[in-house]
């Protein structure tokens, strides 16, 4: 366990639950088993297959009142609490002009690898509202956008 989350005594356990399906059904059992092991909050991984059922893991972690995190904005546009990331937007017009480039002649070896540099953290005050948190002024200072 982390010494930070020790010492606010939270316990933090480190799980996955097993998706072989990322269909609705997988995602129910997935957060039923959640709500029934009394897990308060979770961290969703930036797997594209969430990102494709964005809209059924929010609506599912607000049904079982689980404060999530979520790796990109578009979860939290959705309803989701908050994000904190890189921006997918940003990163798949970096893939449009890499593909543009080796499209054009380019060999894939000379064009320069980018490590993305810049995160964002997008907080949602109607999803915190409804699981009865409220952010501290010092998160929402720092905070790249607020969705009311």
């Amino acid at each position: 366990m982390g010494k930070s989350a020790q010492q606010a005594g939270i316990r933090l356990v480190a799980a996955t639950l097993p998706l072989s399906d990322f269909d609705n059904a997988a995602y129910e059992r997935a957060f039923d088993t959640m709500a029934k092991d009394g897990v308060d909050g979770l961290l969703v991984s930036d797997a594209g297959e969430h990102i494709t059922n964005r809209q059924l893991i929010v609506d599912l972690a607000a049904k079982h009142r689980l404060r999530a995190i979520y790796a990109f904005r578009e979860f939290v546009e959705v309803g989701g609490l908050l994000s904190y990331g890189v921006d997918l937007a940003d990163i798949l017009r970096r893939l449009a002009d890499i593909t543009d480039q080796v499209l054009r002649g380019a060999k894939p070896g000379d064009i320069p690898f980018y490590q993305q540099t810049k995160f964002e953290l997008v907080l949602n005050r109607k999803a915190a509202r409804s699981l009865g948190l409220e952010f501290p002024p010092t998160l929402l200072t720092a905070a790249d956008e607020v969705i009311e």
